[in-house]
């Protein structure tokens, strides 16, 4: 767990090719998580503007520099499931463009699916596929 934590920091620390096994990615994250919450969690039962505004200091800074690892972590993860880092921009999306993703959804299920494609053959027939079945 720990050398997948220093391996992200370091040696791949912006690294978006390749893959990242389920292990890496959920130590990486986890660490990312707890170390944020250590710098969050204080900045409320602190009553010290000093002491406030210093755990805010050093907790934007981790934010910042944590922000491309969890980054290339995340896509790497997507490539190990063989699909685009470029699906991670969906979140953002999402997030900021609700009536987009909406579009995107329901205009991706009328997009192909009666065609075969690289996740396997098609699951609903073909009309011509059914009138065959039936003369025969």
């Amino acid at each position: 767990m720990i050398k997948y934590i220093f391996q992200c920091l370091t040696t791949k620390y912006c690294d978006f090719d390749g893959r990242a096994s389920l292990a890496e990615f959920f130590s990486f994250w986890l660490f990312a998580f707890v170390l944020l919450y250590l710098f969050v969690a204080p900045i409320g039962m602190v009553n010290d503007k000093n002491i406030k505004s210093l755990l805010t200091i050093f907790g934007g800074m981790t934010l910042c520099y944590l922000f491309f690892p969890c980054l290339a972590v995340t896509v790497r993860r997507l490539h190990d499931g063989d699909v685009s880092g470029w699906w991670l921009l969906m979140i953002f999306t999402v997030y900021y463009i609700p009536v987009l993703f909406l579009l995107i959804i329901l205009g991706w299920h009328e997009r192909n699916y009666l065609e075969d494609n690289k996740y396997g053959p098609t699951l609903v027939k073909k009309n011509d596929d059914e009138s065959e079945d039936e003369n025969k």
